[in-house]
């Protein structure tokens, strides 16, 4: 489990590189941890979404 500086350094660093960027596919390789909506329904609504920012609340990275 990442210590929260950690984590900090990864939300800052994925902001210099992928803010402001289309999401242009998804890769599920781990369809079991997504309940809702089903896994093409999830691939659906993301693909074509830009991030507008990444924040963090605790160690969990929330994408924009």
């Amino acid at each position: 489990m990442p210590e929260l500086p950690e984590v900090e350094t990864v939300k800052e660093t994925l902001k210099k590189q992928i803010l402001n960027q289309k999401i242009l596919d998804v890769v599920v390789n781990y369809p079991n941890i997504i309940e809702k909506p089903s896994v093409e329904e999830f691939i659906k609504k993301i693909r074509n979404q830009t991030i507008i920012d990444i924040k963090r609340r605790g160690k969990w990275l929330l994408f924009e």
